[in-house]
């Protein structure tokens, strides 16, 4: 091996053409750290040698195929991948840049074209790592700042406004109070969005730490913290069978924190608020669902519903800073999954 020997995982259900290319990738000076035939395999060994780049056939075995494996791959990982496929047509590689893949290599390949296509990877992904660490450290310098520097004032107006209220009470008119009052109440509710804005920052950074999960026991978890809540609402919960998964437990949890949080706000004005949490299967992979018979939304704003301090309903109608939703999404989508929800007014919501 050379000193700029990298680690290449190859996955490729074709054992010949596997052990071909391990050969290649060895004559380059790097090292091979597995070879696989499925999505299950790829990320299985992804997970346990992390590699520097990994060689992605697009047919594979089983179910899920090469591209949906590189976005996993990616999403949780953030490994760079070189597709090696027989298909050029236009259909499969607008299917191929949904993985945003670092290199498109058709087979068969010269070994000049496999050294170029490495290479360039590794390099346009060292490139990428440097200005996504860049990137990284001016959003904490943002967060520290924000969290200092805005704190204390909207503290400090909330304080004079009460103070103020309380202490010439007996001097200021009605709407006076009533000025001092909202003045009170808009500092706080800035602090909430100063708030949700940092954990957003600071969980949606966050690397996933992969374990097997039991999402029912985080479900409960989250339950028990608002046990006083469900018993005062008479709330009707259900908790169905949810398969493990290969997840980060805390940014799982807090997804779920998220989504029970939102079906608890929104079942405010329903009597009796019920909620269903359970999982399904969709089109071969599982789906967690949360959902209640609150107040629902038009679907007609559905663009707006994951987006950050977005809110579908009239100011005032429903408390939060709209961070939730949208903190949902990015760990869900760290993790390589997707989020989605089906609703109607008046007739709750399902995520």
């Amino acid at each position: 091996m050379t000193a700029n020997a990298k680690r290449i995982l190859v996955v490729e259900d074709e054992g010949i053409i596997a052990m071909e290319l391990a050969h290649h990738l060895r004559d380059l000076g790097h090292e091979v750290v597995g070879t696989a035939a499925d999505a299950a395999e790829a990320l299985a060994l992804a997970e346990r040698e992390l590699p520097d780049l990994v060689m992605m056939d697009i047919v594979l075995r089983g179910a899920v195929d090469g591209i949906e494996t590189a976005r996993r791959l990616r999403a949780a990982r953030d490994l760079p991948v070189v597709f090696l496929t027989a298909y050029g047509d236009a259909g499969t590689i607008e299917r191929a840049k949904q993985a945003a893949p670092y290199g498109y290599l058709l087979k068969p390949h010269r070994p000049e074209e496999l050294r170029a296509a490495v290479e360039l990877a590794l390099h346009k992904h060292e490139l990428h790592g440097g200005l996504l660490r860049a990137a990284r450290s001016e959003l904490d310098q943002i967060s520290h700042s924000v969290s200092h520097n805005l704190r204390a004032p909207l503290r400090a107006i909330n304080s004079f406004a009460n103070l103020l209220a309380s202490e010439q009470a007996g001097k200021l008119d009605g709407e006076a109070l009533q000025l001092l009052e909202r003045v009170s109440r808009s500092a706080l509710q800035m602090g909430a969005l100063v708030d949700g804005l940092v954990s957003f920052m600071a969980l949606s950074q966050r690397e996933p730490h992969l374990a097997n999960v039991e999402p029912a026991a985080l479900v409960r978890e989250v339950l028990r913290d608002r046990s006083a809540e469900i018993e005062a609402r008479a709330m009707r919960i259900e908790v169905g069978p949810m398969p493990a998964c290969g997840a980060d437990r805390l940014l799982l949890r807090t997804v779920f924190e998220q989504l029970i949080a939102n079906a608890f706000k929104f079942t405010a004005q329903t009597d009796p608020p019920r909620i269903e949490i359970g999982a399904d299967e969709v089109r071969g992979a599982t789906a967690y669902h949360v959902k209640d018979n609150g107040a629902g939304f038009d679907m007609r704003y559905y663009g707006k519903l994951f987006g950050l301090y977005e809110t579908l309903h009239s100011p005032g109608e429903f408390e939060g800073a709209g961070v939730g939703l949208a903190l949902a999404r990015r760990i869900v989508e760290r993790h390589g999954g997707r989020i989605w929800a089906e609703s109607e007014p008046g007739r709750g919501a399902s995520f």
